[in-house]
């Protein structure tokens, strides 16, 4: 049976003032803070949601000004090693960061090169055409469908795909292609978050929405996972109405500390949208 998907309303959104921000993940369970990064830069920035509504973001930069990173896409926090992974989206390196704290302030180390994510793909006319990762997230082992830790990351087009790693050799374990249904919904993939209950959530830059997948281990699909769409919520747009001749380029997806999701925005002057849950 088909776990019940989860219900959201659409609540509050802020400014974090940050250009080209091209991820969000969670720092949960450990504290209520977000990161974020940049696609145009080596950056990565904290991000502490008031607590309460109508309060003020508080954003820290927390890479410096010049570094080894760049053009970076996904961005995931595993909570088990309390350390921060990114990766680009060309040439598809993954690199790792320890988070620490100094007093209130949050630090990260230099990075560390961890290796390559291969990409996904099974024939030549989609290495021609493949866009490149997009975002990453971390499936616990606590909420995996078979118990073993993952990365979990997602091919932006030519295919909208999933594909899983091993968490700690980054080993390909195979890939789930988006279902039925659910590509007219999300027209590319942006990045992917896995929801309190082990759902994977993906949202879509072109589709403006985000979609809840029930995520199977399947030895008799082609990629040895399959994907059944449970949910897909829009996200209207809050800005002024003048302000909307472009779409908002929903780049990011993360849960917070209770439970509610969080959408990043590439426009808006780096747009942040909150998602109670009900």
């Amino acid at each position: 049976m088909a776990p019940t998907p989860l219900r959201f309303t659409q609540a509050e959104h802020y400014s974090t003032n940050i250009e080209e921000q091209s991820a969000l993940t969670s720092m949960a369970p450990h504290a209520n803070v977000l990161f974020t990064i940049a696609d145009d830069s080596n950056a990565v920035w904290s991000i502490e949601p008031p607590a309460d509504a109508g309060g003020a973001l508080r954003v820290e930069r927390l890479s410096p000004e010049r570094g080894v990173l760049d053009g970076l896409e996904g961005a995931t926090y595993d909570p088990e090693a309390r350390t921060l992974r990114v990766v680009t989206e060309d040439p598809r390196q993954l690199w790792e960061l320890e988070v620490s704290r100094d007093g209130e302030a949050l630090k990260v180390s230099e990075p560390v090169r961890l290796g390559t994510l291969e990409l996904p793909l099974t024939g030549s006319e989609e290495l021609r055409r493949n866009k490149g990762w997009e975002g990453i997230t971390t499936m616990p082992a606590s909420l995996s469908p078979d118990g073993a830790p993952y990365l979990i990351a997602v091919n932006e087009d030519s295919p909208r795909r999933v594909a899983l790693f091993e968490l700690k050799t980054l080993t390909p374990s195979g890939f789930a292609d988006l279902p039925d249904g659910a590509e007219a919904h999300l027209s590319d993939l942006s990045d992917c978050a896995v929801g309190p209950t082990g759902t994977v959530f993906i949202v879509s830059d072109q589709g403006e929405s985000f979609g809840e997948f029930e995520l199977t281990k399947d030895d008799t699909a082609a990629g040895g996972w399959s994907l059944t769409l449970l949910e897909v919520t829009e996200i209207a747009d809050p800005r002024p109405e003048a302000e909307r001749r472009r779409r908002l380029k929903a780049e990011g997806i993360a849960f917070d500390l209770h439970g509610d999701l969080w959408v990043a925005c590439e426009r808006g002057k780096g747009l942040l949208v909150r998602f109670a849950r009900q």
